[in-house]
């Protein structure tokens, strides 16, 4: 758990989950907000409200294990603001039936993407990145680096920063305040899943798996070690 002082250096703690096909149980349900359930009920796409309430019951869950004295507040579209006495910072990512959410001391935010052969084509892209970059790319493993260039483009959405690309430095974030660079690790897991984090300084992350059961949802400490890149 953190404590609410002697921080020493900036942390970001991630969850992630396979999310079941159903709707979370109602023990789950009555983890969250009444504002969080009202905004459920809004969407009209039942994939949207599906992914929106995993999401919010492992934001709600990850909370609860590393600050429990702190209360999530909506600010649609955005993600909740981290009601502390602390500064903590939010962020959600889903995709395709798995969702990282991730909670940390210092602005920081978190991308999760099914790696697919099929979507790395060079049209798409050079849609996104620079065109030179795509020869870069075929020198290598080109799903991987384009799920990594993808992380950093998403990251760099909600952080909020600017997304930088060159052909000398590849990929990065700039800072609101352009005087650095955002921290940017990514990690490979079960050979299939990219997980980004960038946050505004280095940190150190703390990774957890999540798994659903009768009583709610338990996080264990997952081994993944994310490296920059």
């Amino acid at each position: 758990m953190l404590g609410k002082d002697g921080l020493t250096h900036p942390r970001v703690y991630v969850a992630l989950l396979d999310c079941p096909d159903e709707l979370p149980a109602q023990a789950l349900l009555d983890t969250l907000t009444d504002e969080c359930r009202a905004r459920a009920h809004g969407f009209l796409s039942a994939k949207r409200r599906h992914d929106y309430l995993w999401g919010r019951v492992l934001l709600t869950a990850l909370t609860e294990h590393v600050a429990p004295w702190a209360r999530l507040v909506e600010r649609p579209p955005l993600a909740p603001f981290i009601k502390s006495d602390i500064p903590l910072y939010a962020s959600v990512s889903h995709t395709r039936g798995t969702v990282a959410v991730s909670l940390a001391t210092v602005p920081a935010s978190v991308d999760v993407e099914i790696m697919t052969a099929s979507r790395v084509r060079q049209a798409l892209f050079e849609r996104v990145f620079l065109p030179e970059l795509w020869s870069v790319a075929e020198q290598g493993n080109s799903v991987d680096y384009f799920y990594r260039a993808w992380g950093v483009y998403e990251c760099a959405v909600k952080l909020p920063g600017v997304f930088r690309q060159s052909i000398e430095e590849g990929f990065w974030i700039e800072v609101p305040d352009g005087a650095r660079r955002a921290c940017v690790k990514h990690a490979v897991i079960a050979g299939s899943v990219m997980l980004t984090l960038a946050a505004s300084r280095a940190f150190e992350e703390h990774v957890f798996a999540a798994v659903p059961d009768e009583g709610g949802l338990t996080l264990t400490a997952s081994d993944t070690v994310l490296a920059a890149g």
